[in-house]
């Protein structure tokens, strides 16, 4: 059997080490910052036909180095704030959060996340939500345009922060 035995402070492999995890950061997605649909989308409102879901609606808004999703479901708002092609720290709630001390028991409040967003290909934008709190988890959102129509596409891991929250909903732009 192998002991491991910590590293003493400042040897040389104590310093590699601390400098090589000091570099490290939390991955974002892997996109373009804009698009052509970028200034055609920006702050429309899209409309769900029904789904699973409960989606009402969404509405995705651009500004110069980041944005936000606002979906509305039947029962509740969200918001994303994300940065563009790199991870904005701030706050997301999906209603309510866990308790810190007791897994399955909720109460009001925001976790702690890093989101970011990008143009995966010219015509879909994606968004990449990490929960960095007492809880960890991931949700996804994929977002397809074509001509007045957008497909969302939600895929999550991780326990209850995103339950109901995995899917797929097609929307129309918002006649009004």
């Amino acid at each position: 059997m192998h002991t491991v035995t910590p590293l003493a402070p400042h040897t040389e492999d104590y310093l590699a080490l601390t400098e090589y995890l000091g570099k490290r950061t939390l991955v974002s997605i892997q996109g373009a910052p804009d698009s052509p649909w970028a200034k055609q989308v920006s702050g429309v409102r899209y409309v769900a036909r029904e789904n699973k879901l409960g989606l009402r609606q969404f509405t995705l808004y651009f500004d110069t180095d980041g944005g936000r999703l606002h979906l509305v479901f039947s029962d509740k708002e969200t918001v994303f704030h994300f940065g563009l092609c790199k991870n904005k720290f701030t706050k997301f709630s999906y209603g309510t959060r866990a308790k810190a001390d007791m897994m399955g028991v909720y109460e009001e409040g925001a976790y702690d996340a890093a989101i970011s967003g990008g143009w995966v290909d010219g015509a879909t934008f994606g968004i990449m939500a990490q929960v960095i709190d007492t809880y960890f988890g991931a949700a996804n959102a994929y977002i397809s345009f074509k001509g007045e129509r957008a497909t969302l596409l939600l895929k999550k891991s991780g326990q209850y922060v995103f339950d109901g929250y995995e899917g797929y909903a097609i929307f129309e732009k918002d006649g009004r």
